[in-house]
């Protein structure tokens, strides 16, 4: 049985279709390669959430450069100024999986 942070942090279908339908199925950061919708702009190892507001269509290289040293913030700048532009002011907190609820939470 899977953690709920585990579940959460996965990406369903129905998320990588919309998001590959956002996307045009075309890497965000160079514009050039077919991506896959399995980019997090909050990282799992960061508990960020597999919700169409933290995946992006990324291709292989640059999802490697997210992970490189020097180009990751350039990586995830990048990705953060894509998702404004469709969910405008979305909080970076909201990307990331919490066990209690936002009300309870200090």
């Amino acid at each position: 049985m899977k953690k709920a942070s585990t579940k959460a942090c996965e990406i369903p279908p129905a998320v990588k279709r919309a998001v590959a339908e956002r996307d045009g199925g075309i890497c965000v950061i160079c514009r050039r390669n077919v991506g896959l919708p399995e980019g997090h702009y909050v990282p799992r190892s960061k508990l960020g959430m597999g919700i169409p507001e933290n995946i992006v269509c990324i291709c292989r290289e640059c999802h490697d450069k997210q992970h490189a040293r020097g180009y990751g913030e350039l990586v995830r700048r990048r990705m953060k100024e894509y998702l404004d532009r469709f969910y405008p002011g979305f909080p970076d907190e909201d990307r990331v999986y919490h066990k209690l609820p936002k009300e309870l939470r200090l």
